[in-house]
């Protein structure tokens, strides 16, 4: 038997309860922004929020950052044209910075005039995901087409190469755990990686279908820190530490292209596909950071 929905079709356990109830019960899916701009491969990849809620949306293709007022209408014209950022970060002051990979930097967004505020030209290659470590207040960039990782301090601006080369192999979505360890979705190679919070790089696992987006569900969460992946093969995967080795299983599949992923501030899963963002519920996979 199938449970199908806008995006995702779920295959059902036996007793007749979904796939989806791996993520949670009562499960809930819904078109955040639908119809957007696509090249066909993809259109929408980072995701963030304003400092009253809104869902903000970048789409490369089109190079607009759109906006999803807290009520879930879309805003009618794009929030800042031309803007070009493939992925977002929010950091917890509530600034909002977006990585520019033509642009060789981040910017920080002014979303009340529509503009870009104060750069940050990265030394190391061209930015695409970022994620805000939660114990240093530091940025972790993915540099897809060098195969590495950078540090930005957006106070000083200083930049500092994390790590390069294998197992990272066109590093691209990327979140943190609540102790200070990324988890990255390492395109290349069908592998999700981790940098732990001593520097450590680890393969964590190996999934087909290029793993990109990545989102972790809050410890406290019913999740209890569960790894999510969105690949660009249209699956969802959950990864689990059980007894300290790394499991992995499908949530969801036939999907169109996973990129970035998000959890909102109210707890709700966020994940970008080829022309829409879909919402997934109950509320209780967060807040994290993600991308």
């Amino acid at each position: 038997m199938e449970v199908s929905g806008r995006g995702y079709t779920a295959a059902t356990f036996a007793g007749g309860r979904t796939m989806y109830a791996t993520l949670a019960d009562g499960f809930t899916q819904s078109v955040a922004i639908g119809d957007m701009f696509t090249n066909n491969r993809w259109g929408p990849t980072g995701l963030g929020f304003g400092p009253d809620g809104a869902l903000l949306v970048a789409n490369p293709t089109d190079g607009h950052l759109w906006r999803i007022a807290p009520d879930g209408t879309p805003d009618a014209e794009p929030v800042i044209r031309n803007l070009g950022a493939v992925g977002l970060v929010n950091l917890a002051d509530g600034r909002v910075l977006a990585t520019r990979e033509d642009g060789h930097e981040l910017a920080e967004l002014d979303l009340e005039n529509g503009t870009m505020g104060r750069r940050y030209a990265s030394p190391f290659g061209r930015p695409v995901g970022a994620a805000l470590d939660p114990t240093s207040g530091r940025v972790l960039i993915t540099l897809l087409a060098v195969h590495a990782l950078a540090w930005l301090d957006p106070e000083s601006g200083e930049w500092t190469q994390a790590a390069a080369g294998p197992p990272l192999a066109r590093p691209d979505g990327i979140a943190f755990d609540a102790q200070g360890n990324a988890f990255i979705g390492s395109v290349g190679n069908d592998r999700v990686v981790c940098l732990s919070r001593d520097g450590q790089l680890s393969e964590v696992a190996a999934i087909g279908g290029e793993p990109d987006g990545i989102a972790v569900a809050a410890p406290s969460s019913p999740l209890n820190g569960a790894v999510l992946v969105s690949c660009h093969d249209g699956s969802l995967h959950r990864l689990d530490r059980v007894d300290g080795e790394w499991q992995s299983q499908v949530v969801a599949h036939s999907g169109s292209r996973g990129d970035h992923m998000a959890i909102s501030p109210d707890g709700y899963l966020y994940l970008t596909q080829r022309d829409e963002v879909l919402r997934l519920g109950p509320p209780i996979f967060g807040p994290s950071a993600s991308a």
